[in-house]
C-alpha cells in the first residue's frame, strides 16, 4: 500500500516568544508537534524545534498523520481514526519518530510507572504529561513493530487501509486481518 499526498499541506513553525498557546489554545502552551484532524496543517512547536532529535522527525511523524487523514473519505471518520491513537501514533512513531526509548529501557521504565501491558488505550494525550506521552508513544511504536515483525509489513498496511475505510469496526477488523483477537494478540507482545 502506498500512501501519497492528495492535497498540498502548510507547516507553521511559531516563534520562542509565541508558543503554540497562540495558535491552539487548547495544547495548554508548547508543544513538539501537532497535525490538526483534517486540515492541512502542521505545527512544530518550540520543543519540537529545539528537541534533540531534530525537526525533520517531528516532520516525518505529523506527515504520516497528515497522508492517512487525506486518504480517510470524510470528516466523520477522520475523528473516529483518531480514537485509536495506539494505530495512528504507533505508525507514525514507527516510521517518523521520535524513538524516545530503546525496548529495554522503555520496558523497565513503563513498569516502574505500573502500567500494564493489556491496554492500548490512552487518555487525551493534551492531558497527559511529557513522560507519559514519550512513554505511551514508545509502546504503540513497539506494538507496531511487533505487530511487522509478527505478521508482516503487507498485513499491517491491509490492516490500515481497512480501518481507513471502516474505522468504527477496528475490533472485528483487527481480528479478520490478524487472525487473533486484539487483547490475545497484546499478550504475546511482550
Amino acid at each position: 500500500m502506498t500512501l501519497i499526498l492528495r492535497r498540498k499541506f502548510k507547516i507553521i513553525i511559531p516563534g520562542e516568544e509565541t508558543g503554540m498557546k497562540r495558535f491552539l489554545p487548547w495544547l495548554k502552551g508548547s508543544t513538539y508537534s501537532v497535525k490538526l484532524g483534517s486540515v492541512n496543517v502542521i505545527y512544530i512547536g518550540p520543543t519540537g524545534r529545539n528537541s534533540q532529535y531534530g525537526i525533520d522527525v517531528f516532520l516525518k511523524h505529523e506527515i504520516s498523520h497528515l497522508l492517512i487523514h487525506q486518504h480517510v473519505s470524510s470528516s466523520r471518520k477522520n475523528f473516529e481514526i483518531l480514537k485509536q491513537g495506539w494505530l495512528a501514533e504507533g505508525i507514525a512513531t514507527f516510521y517518523g519518530g521520535p524513538h524516545y526509548y530503546e525496548k529495554d529501557e522503555f520496558i523497565k521504565l513503563w513498569l516502574e510507572k505500573g502500567m500494564g501491558f493489556d491496554s492500548l488505550y490512552e487518555a487525551d494525550p493534551h492531558e497527559m504529561d511529557n513522560d507519559i506521552i514519550r512513554l505511551k508513544y514508545t509502546y504503540y511504536r513497539f506494538f507496531t513493530e511487533f505487530l511487522i515483525n509478527t505478521f508482516g509489513l503487507e498485513q499491517l498496511q491491509y490492516y490500515l487501509k481497512s480501518y481507513m475505510i471502516n474505522p468504527g469496526n477496528y475490533k472485528v477488523l483487527f481480528t479478520e486481518v490478524f487472525n487473533d483477537d486484539i487483547y490475545a494478540i497484546l499478550v504475546k507482545f511482550i
